[in-house]
């Protein structure tokens, strides 16, 4: 398996699995192991370290906004 170029969108994926991943074991680095063997899995590409990466940065910027909807929700309520 080579490493080779992700589209925007195939990182975005990743970044999607990840987030599940976290969402369901709370452990970033499964969510990075995660993100690396989906790509593997998909699409037979060994992700590089960045791209992984990317998809992580992803990942937690996409769980902020959760976290934020949570809260603004939960204060609305009170």
């Amino acid at each position: 398996m080579k490493a080779s170029y992700l589209t925007k969108y195939e990182i975005q994926q990743m970044a999607e699995m990840a987030l599940t991943t976290y969402e369901i074991t709370a452990s970033w680095a499964k969510a990075f192991e995660n993100a690396t063997e989906f790509a593997a899995d998909e699409w037979g590409i060994r992700a590089t370290k960045a791209q992984s990466a990317t998809a992580l940065v992803l990942a937690k910027t996409g769980w902020e906004g959760i976290r934020a909807s949570v809260k603004k929700a939960i204060c609305l309520e009170a």
